[in-house]
């Protein structure tokens, strides 16, 4: 897991953060998911408002992602994640960009 990021949509503002979820025996895979967190406050722990999975990346698991690292500025509204495909050992980079509590607004492959 790694957190990072910041949203904020009308009233609401929190963070975000990645989960990289795998396995396997021979050939390690893993799925990737985005979750928007609630900061909460003092007395109201944070929240979590919603959980997407990358669909792009996880319709056909043969990654091995590492944890993302921010590249969007100081509010990290963009991540690159490096992965490695389980099978052909290949490196590849990835960008996901967000805006608020959304889907990815922007998905690029970097190489």
């Amino acid at each position: 897991m790694w957190s990072g990021g910041s949203w904020q949509q009308e009233e609401a503002e929190g963070f975000y953060r990645f989960l990289v979820a795998g396995g396997g025996y021979e050939h390690y895979k893993s799925k990737l998911y985005v979750q928007w967190i609630d900061h909460g406050s003092d007395t109201v722990a944070p929240k979590v408002i919603r959980t997407i999975e990358i669909k792009q990346l996880n319709d056909n698991p043969l990654y091995a992602f590492n944890l993302p690292r921010c590249i969007g500025g100081w509010e990290c509204n963009s991540i690159e994640i490096s992965a490695t495909h389980s099978y052909e050992l290949t490196k590849h980079k990835f960008k996901i960009s967000f805006t608020g509590i959304d889907l990815p607004h922007q998905f690029r492959t970097l190489h």
